[in-house]
């Protein structure tokens, strides 16, 4: 009994560790499809004056991230836009380790400097 408990515990936690190897391949894909299309932004920054291409991109950057198009902010001041967005689910198995769901994510921001 000891031996198949202690198999149940140890096949667990090796489960814990392959779910975080897949959900951090998940981030940094996301991460790097934001940074894609910051960049894209970044050579076409015009597009923030036009409402239907602002919104565009804001619809964008909520699908890298899956989220919704509210929690996308785009702040522009004279200087650029700062872009900030959610990232949710960074550790996989977050409910079985304790972790809430506030703790559970963390604020992608990249700053555009007007040209």
């Amino acid at each position: 009994m000891k031996d198949l408990i202690t198999t149940i515990a140890s096949i667990m936690i090796l489960m814990v560790f392959v779910m975080q190897f897949c959900a951090n391949h998940l981030v940094i894909s996301k991460v790097l499809m934001a940074d894609a299309l910051v960049d894209k932004l970044e050579n076409d920054i015009s597009a923030l004056d036009d409402e239907k291409k602002k919104e565009k991109y804001i619809v964008a950057f909520a699908k890298c991230f899956n989220c919704t198009a509210n929690e996308v902010l785009l702040t522009e001041d004279k200087e650029g836009v700062l872009i900030q967005m959610p990232l949710k689910n960074i550790i996989a198995c977050g409910e079985f380790l304790g972790i809430t769901e506030e703790e559970n994510q963390s604020i992608f921001k990249r700053r555009i400097f007007r040209k």
